[in-house]
């Protein structure tokens, strides 16, 4: 079933939301640390796409094996190392939604990124939309989420 991009974001959203409060849970009741919790979580979520078929209709799950280790690569040198300390910071934090709220902050920097990138290597990225009253959006909604976690 094809669903509109926003649909999808808003559904994954409030799909997201036990989430996120899943690390702090396993780890008082369980005493499972984050890394634990997100290798786990990792592998469901990896299942889950393998067992439903959810990947895209165009796309193919087990592309080429130099496509598989590029991706394999970035998941080493960027993913895991990002998705870890996100992990950590939402279970140490005060409250998990403030970890999250500033992670959320990497959303301006792929704005403006995306925009550049599309510009610059057209061949290798897809557009990257930007207008003014969009960045003007994406700046409150982020100066939102500042002003609840500074105290």
């Amino acid at each position: 079933m094809k669903m509109h991009w926003l649909t999808e974001c808003f559904l994954a959203t409030a799909l997201l939301i036990p989430c996120w409060l899943l690390p702090g849970f396993f780890g008082k009741n369980f005493k499972v640390s984050p890394e634990t919790f997100l290798f786990w979580y990792c592998l469901g979520t990896a299942s889950f796409i393998f067992a439903t078929g959810m990947s895209s209709t165009d796309s193919v799950l087990v592309p080429s094996w130099k496509t598989v280790l590029a991706i394999l690569l970035a998941g080493l040198c960027v993913g895991g190392l990002a998705n870890t300390l996100l992990f950590r910071a939402v279970a140490h934090a005060p409250n998990p939604g403030f970890a999250l709220g500033i992670s959320q902050l990497t959303s301006l920097g792929v704005f403006f990124l995306s925009a550049s990138l599309c510009k610059m290597l057209p061949d290798y990225f897809e557009k990257g939309d930007v207008s003014v009253r969009s960045l003007i959006g994406l700046c409150l909604s982020l100066i939102g989420v500042v002003l609840v976690i500074i105290r």
